[in-house]
């Protein structure tokens, strides 16, 4: 089955467009964790993330519950290893600040192991 001149132009600018808007999507995606990247005391962290690794005996429903509870989203989770990154709303300006949040919601929460800044890493030449 020949296709036509035209149908082929078609196609091929849907092509382009498709790739245009993921390139466009990504580049966005990565302005906006960039603006949230802090550094402190030669520490870079993500001013509004932390990691948080729930028990092994705790569901993931309640972890989820856990999570809303605190104001947070998940951004990504490992459900198999109940490891959960979560977005906050509210920003930290200092490593410490975040730790010391960290800490309150380890004493605050029974069901969770541990939690952590979300730690940025350069990786390539400096």
């Amino acid at each position: 089955m020949k296709l036509k001149k035209k149908t082929k132009i078609v196609i091929i600018v849907m092509i382009v467009l498709i790739i245009i808007l993921a390139v466009v999507m990504v580049i966005n995606y990565y302005k906006k964790i960039n603006s949230n990247i802090t550094e402190d005391n030669g520490i870079e962290f993500i001013n509004n993330k932390v990691i948080i690794f729930f028990n092994n005996d705790v569901e993931a429903e309640r972890c989820r519950q856990i999570i809303a509870e605190i104001g947070g989203e998940v951004s990504h989770a490992e459900e198999f290893i109940n490891c959960y990154e979560v977005t906050l709303n509210e920003k930290f300006f200092s490593y410490d600040e975040l730790k010391q949040y960290c800490e309150e919601l380890e004493k605050s929460y029974k069901e969770i192991q541990t939690t952590t800044a979300d730690l940025v890493m350069k990786v390539g030449p400096a």
